[in-house]
């Protein structure tokens, strides 16, 4: 009977599908189609780790554009549906649905953290309010781009099942191939003189062939070959480290991003004076560095002179010859129009405005490509507000996980966390990065992955439970945590 029931399925979805593309009604086939993958994928999520959605949303930015571009509904209006939106639902579904068809004692729990507490209420009611009010005066969707600063917490429901070990592996499972196919991305479009991104030419003369995106996801990639290269004493790790750090900073200096550059200068430094370990590493190395960096500093000028040039410029522009600081000036000003007259909730989310450059129109819609402002203006000095007590309660957060952190592994999983995190609220400070779908989704997964490290008792000045193994500084076992596997055991 099952068998039956089955090829009767199968048939039944083999017409529906003809009978959508025979009226031309692709949109419906496609979605006749993706039910069954969804119902087939939901049990296969409720039934095992959801982790998997984690890793898979901070590979967004790793992939093709297409992946990360948004399918607007057929008859849905201004709704539009992004890859990290199916990633956050998925993860809220299966873990309901786990809930419910499991036994007791393997449901999964929830992240105990105050980043999912009052200060995400009240910001959600911001953003609703802000909804609120520019779908009244402006028309714009109630289902708009600031409601996932909120409901993009969700992606906490995939944490669950994560532990500190899993989390890092996979981190760096996903950093460590992203960089290398990005670097080869890079070096493609250099050697052809062509970009993958669409803002090519940069206002203080040159190109630009990597995306600002990318650039930050590389900039977290250089972060972790610098906390793993800290942490393995293993020549060989070490070599992949330093390997992954050069490509990670290639990639960032092609992509030409300055606010990249000024968050590196500031966590890179912060790194190497806070530990010796990582000084000590790159100082072991420097006999090869030393003449590689040589090196490069005789070939590229010769291979790719334009680099050299492109870079001094981003570096030693003056503000006031840089036509993108008058850009951002006048969006800043007309995104804040109106807004000392309804300081409390703002003029609301979707208001378009005009302004000249050079003559030219310029059309923003919320985002000056100041992500705080953004928020301002839309919901008022009630929703910054609460995504400033957010942050400070991600931090106040962090900073306990990382004392009551018992070894290597968790402490540089919150590090790297809030690193990143850091390089991310720091370049929306300038790029419209709380309006971008999958980097939105990025800063929940960062925000929510020091709750993955247990509060545990500290006593005596001691983050560790009486009679818990202390590990010594050699034995670190963090290396094991993102070896591959064989057998079930380390493949060190």
């Amino acid at each position: 009977m099952v068998r039956l029931a089955a090829i009767a399925g199968a048939a039944s979805l083999n017409v529906a599908v003809g009978v959508g593309l025979a009226a031309g009604r692709t949109a419906l086939a496609a979605a006749v189609v993706a039910v069954p993958a969804l119902v087939v994928g939901l049990g296969a999520l409720a039934a095992s780790t959801r982790g998997v959605l984690v890793f898979a949303a901070l590979a967004l930015e790793f992939t093709a554009d297409p992946v990360n571009n948004g399918l607007e509904l057929p008859g849905g209006g201004d709704v539009t549906i992004f890859a990290a939106d199916v990633l956050a639902l998925l993860a809220v579904v299966s873990w309901a649905a786990a809930r419910l068809v499991t036994p007791q004692e393997r449901r999964p729990g929830t992240l105990h953290t105050g980043v999912l507490g009052w200060p995400l209420v009240l910001l959600a009611v911001g953003l609703v309010i802000g909804l609120v009010r520019g779908g009244d005066l402006y028309g714009a969707s109630l289902l708009g781009m600031p409601l996932r600063l909120a409901i993009y917490a969700g992606i906490a429901c995939a944490m669950t099942d994560l532990t500190p070990r899993d989390a890092y592996r996979g981190i760096v499972a996903v950093f460590y191939v992203g960089t290398v196919w990005q670097s080869l991305v890079g070096a493609y479009y250099l050697a052809t003189g062509t970009s993958a991104t669409s803002s090519l030419e940069l206002s203080t003369g040159g190109t630009r062939f990597l995306g600002i995106t990318i650039a930050t996801y590389l900039a977290g990639a250089l972060v972790l070959a610098l906390l793993n290269l800290r942490l393995d004493r293993r020549v060989r790790w070490r070599a992949l480290h330093l390997f992954i750090a050069a490509l990670a900073t290639f990639g960032v200096t092609i992509a030409f991003t300055r606010a990249v550059f000024l968050a590196l200068a500031i966590i890179v430094p912060v790194l190497l004076l806070g530990s010796r370990r990582l000084r000590g590493a790159l100082l072991a190395y420097v006999p090869v560095l030393v003449p590689l960096v040589v090196l490069a500093a005789l070939v590229v000028p010769l291979v790719a002179p334009e680099l050299v040039s492109t870079l001094e410029s981003r570096l030693t522009s003056s503000p006031g010859t840089d036509s993108s600081v008058d850009w951002r000036d006048r969006a800043y000003e007309v995104a804040l129009r109106g807004v000392d007259e309804q300081p409390v909730l703002g003029v609301g989310f979707g208001r378009q405005s005009t302004f000249y450059v050079d003559g030219q129109r310029n059309l923003i819609e919320g985002d000056p490509h100041n992500g705080f402002l953004y928020l301002l203006a839309g919901g008022g000095v009630l929703t910054l507000g609460a995504f400033l007590i957010l942050i400070a309660f991600y931090l106040r957060d962090a900073w306990r996980r990382l004392l009551s952190a018992r070894d290597r592994t968790e402490r540089s999983l919150v590090v790297w966390a809030v690193s990143t995190w850091f390089i991310f609220l720091l370049h929306a400070v300038v790029e419209p990065v709380l309006t971008y779908p999958s980097m939105i989704l990025t800063i929940w997964i960062l925000m929510l992955l020091p709750a993955l490290v247990p509060l545990r008792e500290r006593r005596s000045g001691s983050s560790r439970p009486v009679g818990e193994q202390v590990p010594v500084d050699g034995a670190d076992p963090l290396p094991a945590a993102y070896r591959p596997r064989i057998g079930g055991r380390s493949a060190a």
